[in-house]
C-alpha cells in the first residue's frame, strides 16, 4: 500500500526569505483538482511558512494574528461581542528614537477612522504590538462608555502591557509603550483615561530571542479563556482577568497549536476547498548572502529533550469581591457583578454513538498480525511499520544577533548569524541566559 503521494500544496513561493516558503515542493500541475479562492485572493501564507521552517524562528505578525483570530472565532458569540482583536497591520508606531517619533507623529495626524471605529465598538481590546521591529508584547485594554446613553466605549479604565522580556530596559520599554498608547488614543482618537488605568499582569520570563511571538498568542488565549469563564457564570467581568498568567509555557506545544490554527485560516480563506496534509520533507532552505542555504529539516524542528519547568509567579491570592459602583471610572471595575445580560452559553455536548456502524458477526479486534481483521473494510489489514527512535542530541536556542525587521515585521531566523549565512551546529550554541 502506498504510504505517500504527491499533492498540490498551497504555497506563496519566493526565494526562501523571511515569510517565504522554505520547502522545495514536488511540482505536479493538475488544474482539474486545484481550487481557486472564492474572493480571488490567495491566502497569506507568511505566518505558516515561518512556523514550519524552524522551532526557534522569530515569528512575523501574520502568524500571531491568525492564531489569535481563529481561536477567537471558536468562542461563543457572547465573548466575541465583548472583545475586539486588533490586527498587526498598523506598523511603525512603537519605534524609539527621533526617526520613530517623526514616523509616529506623521501617522497619527492622518485620519484613522477605521482603526478607532473597531476599538470603540467593544469593551475589551487585545492588541499584539511590535516594539522596535524586534519584540512582541500584548496589550489588554478595558474600556467603558462615558455615559449611560452612549453606544461607544471611549473611556479607557484599565490597560496592561504583557511583556515577557525582562531585560534591563523592561521598565523603560513599558513607559515608552504606555506613552505612545496614551498619545495615540488621546490625540488621534479622543479617548479619556482613568487616573489609575495602569495594570500589571505577570507572565513567565523569556530567556531566548525568539519566543516572544508564541508567548503573545499564549497570553491572549488565557485572557480569552478567562472572559469565557466569566460568560459561563453570567458575570459582568472576570474576577481573575488581571491575575498572573500560568507559570507553565511549553513553546513547542504552543507553536504546533499556532501552526494548526494558521493552516485552518488558509483552508477557511479558500472557502474550505482545501485540506491540511502532512508533507514529507528532508531539507528546508533559507536565503543567505550567497544564495540559498539548506538545513536538515529534523534538526530545525526537533524539540529539546527536556520539558520546561513551571515558573514561580507572584502571590496569586484573589481579593474578595465587593459591590461594583457602576461609575465610568470606577477603580473596582474588575470585581464581580451580575448585571451583564446575554444569552447563556450552551452546555457541554453529550457523547454520541455513531448510528450507522455495528461490527460484523465475525469481528475480532486487530492485534497486529498480518492477517488481522479490519472492523470496517472486508480485506485484511497490513500493520504499519514502526519507526525506530533516533537518539536526540542536546539542542539549545541561540539568540544570534537580533536584526532589524523589514516592512512586513520579519526577521532573519536566529540560527543564521548576522553578516553570514553559516548554520551554527547545535553543540556550538549557548543558552541566552549565559550571555546575559
Amino acid at each position: 500500500m502506498l504510504r505517500y503521494s504527491p499533492a498540490q500544496v498551497l504555497c506563496s513561493g519566493g526565494n526562501a526569505g523571511p515569510g517565504e516558503c522554505h520547502i522545495a515542493h514536488v511540482q505536479i500541475p493538475h488544474p482539474k483538482n486545484v481550487a481557486k479562492p472564492p474572493d480571488g485572493q490567495w491566502p497569506d501564507m507568511r505566518g505558516l511558512h515561518e512556523l514550519q521552517f524552524s522551532r526557534d524562528v522569530w515569528l512575523n505578525g501574520d502568524a500571531i494574528e491568525k492564531a489569535i483570530s481563529i481561536y477567537y472565532q471558536s468562542l461563543p458569540t457572547v465573548v466575541q461581542d465583548m472583545v475586539q482583536i486588533q490586527d498587526t497591520s498598523l506598523t511603525g508606531l512603537f519605534i524609539p528614537g527621533k526617526a520613530g517619533e517623526e514616523r509616529f507623529q506623521g501617522r497619527i495626524i492622518r485620519p484613522m477612522r477605521g482603526f478607532f471605529r473597531a476599538i470603540r465598538e467593544k469593551e475589551y481590546t487585545l492588541w499584539p504590538i511590535n516594539y522596535n521591529d524586534s519584540h512582541w508584547v500584548l496589550v489588554l485594554i478595558r474600556k467603558r462608555r462615558p455615559a449611560e446613553n452612549s453606544d461607544q466605549f471611549t473611556h479607557i479604565s484599565r490597560l496592561a502591557i504583557i511583556d515577557s522580556w525582562k531585560d534591563g530596559d523592561a521598565e523603560g520599554r513599558k513607559r515608552f509603550i504606555h506613552q505612545r498608547l496614551l498619545n495615540l488614543f488621546h490625540q488621534a482618537g479622543n479617548f479619556t483615561f482613568s487616573d489609575s488605568y495602569d495594570r500589571t499582569i505577570w507572565t513567565p520570563w523569556q530567556k531566548d530571542a525568539c519566543s516572544c511571538g508564541p508567548r503573545v498568542y499564549w497570553a491572549a488565549r488565557q485572557i480569552l479563556n478567562r472572559l469565557l469563564r466569566a460568560a459561563e457564570l453570567n458575570l459582568r467581568t472576570a474576577d481573575d482577568l488581571w491575575d498572573p498568567l500560568s507559570g507553565f509555557f511549553n513553546e513547542e506545544q504552543v507553536r504546533w497549536e499556532m501552526t494548526g490554527l494558521n493552516a485552518f485560516a488558509a483552508v477557511q480563506q479558500m472557502g474550505y476547498r482545501a485540506r491540511i496534509a502532512v508533507e514529507l520533507v528532508n531539507e528546508v532552505k533559507s536565503s543567505g548572502r550567497d544564495g540559498l542555504d539548506t538545513y536538515d529539516a529534523a534538526e530545525m524542528m526537533r524539540p529539546p529533550p527536556r520539558l520546561p519547568e513551571i515558573e514561580d509567579g507572584p502571590n496569586r491570592k484573589r481579593k474578595r469581591p465587593t459591590e461594583d459602583t457602576g461609575k465610568a471610572d470606577d477603580e473596582d471595575d474588575e470585581l464581580l457583578t451580575q448585571d451583564r445580560r446575554h444569552a447563556g452559553v450552551a452546555g457541554r455536548n453529550r457523547r454520541r454513538v455513531a448510528p450507522s456502524y455495528s461490527p460484523r458477526e465475525n469481528y475480532r479486534a486487530y492485534v497486529g498480525d498480518d492477517d488481522g481483521i479490519d472492523p470496517i473494510f472486508q480485506g485484511g489489514f497490513q500493520p504499519f511499520a514502526t519507526a525506530k527512535p533516533t537518539p536526540r542530541t542536546g539542542q539549545v536556542q541561540n539568540p544570534g544577533n537580533p536584526l532589524r525587521a523589514t516592512q512586513g515585521n520579519f526577521r532573519i531566523p536566529p540560527r543564521i548569524t548576522k553578516g553570514t549565512s553559516k548554520f551554527v551546529p547545535a553543540g556550538e550554541r549557548k543558552l541566552f541566559a549565559d550571555v546575559l
